[in-house]
C-alpha cells in the first residue's frame, strides 16, 4: 500500500534557528563563519552525511539543512563546513531524519514551484526583498513517504554533483583553448617581430 503525500507546515517538520548577529559574529575568525560562499560550495559538493539533531543552535554540522535568507538558497552542509558558526542571514533547519530526508527538503526549498510561489508571496522589503523566518516556518511542505523522499533527494544530490563537475570541465576546456590561442598569437607576433 502506497502512503499518501502529507502536506505540513515547515515548522511541523523542522526546528529553525537563526545565526548570530553581526556583533557576535565579529568575535570569530572569518574562517569559522559559515558564509554564502560556503553554502554554494556545499550545495554542489553533495555531502551524504545524515542530519542529526545537535544542541549547538549556531553551529552547523555535516548533513544539516541551511537556508540563506537573502538569496533563499538552501544547501546540505558538507564535511568541509562542519562546525562553522552561522550568521543571522543563515537559517539552520533541524529535521528528524526518520521523517524528512535532508536532500529532499533541500530540493523542495530550491526547486519547488509551490515553494517559490509561497516565497514570492511572503517577501518583505521594498528595496532588498527577503523572507522573514516566520514566513518560512509557514511554508506548506509536501512530504511523500520517506523512501520516495530519499529517492528524489539522492537524484537531486547527484544532479548537483554532476552540474559542478561539468562546470569544472568547462573551465578546464576554456583554459586549454585560451592557452592554445595565446600561444598561437604569441608565435604569430614573434614571426612578425
Amino acid at each position: 500500500m502506497v502512503s499518501e503525500v502529507q502536506i505540513l507546515k515547515l515548522s511541523a517538520i523542522a526546528h529553525t534557528y537563526l545565526g548570530l548577529n553581526s556583533q557576535e559574529i565579529r568575535k570569530f575568525s572569518q574562517d569559522d563563519v559559515y558564509s554564502s560562499d560556503d553554502l554554494n560550495k556545499d550545495l554542489s559538493l553533495g555531502g551524504k552525511d545524515a542530519n542529526r539533531p545537535h544542541k549547538e543552535k549556531y553551529k552547523v554540522h555535516a548533513g544539516d539543512v541551511v537556508m540563506h535568507l537573502m538569496s533563499n538558497q538552501a544547501a546540505v552542509v558538507s564535511q568541509k563546513s562542519d562546525g562553522k558558526i552561522i550568521s543571522q542571514r543563515i537559517m539552520k533547519l533541524d529535521i528528524d531524519p526518520r521523517k524528512v530526508n535532508n536532500w529532499y527538503l533541500c530540493y523542495l526549498l530550491n526547486e519547488s514551484n509551490t515553494i517559490k510561489h509561497q516565497a514570492f508571496q511572503a517577501m518583505e522589503g521594498s528595496i532588498l526583498r527577503h523572507l522573514a523566518i516566520s514566513n518560512i516556518r509557514d511554508f506548506s511542505i509536501e512530504l511523500p513517504p520517506l523512501q520516495r523522499q530519499k529517492e528524489i533527494g539522492e537524484m537531486y544530490r547527484k544532479y548537483l554533483i554532476n552540474e559542478r563537475l561539468l562546470e569544472v570541465k568547462k573551465q578546464l576546456i576554456r583554459k586549454s583553448v585560451l592557452n592554445v590561442l595565446n600561444k598561437m598569437n604569441n608565435d604569430k607576433e614573434n614571426e612578425n617581430g
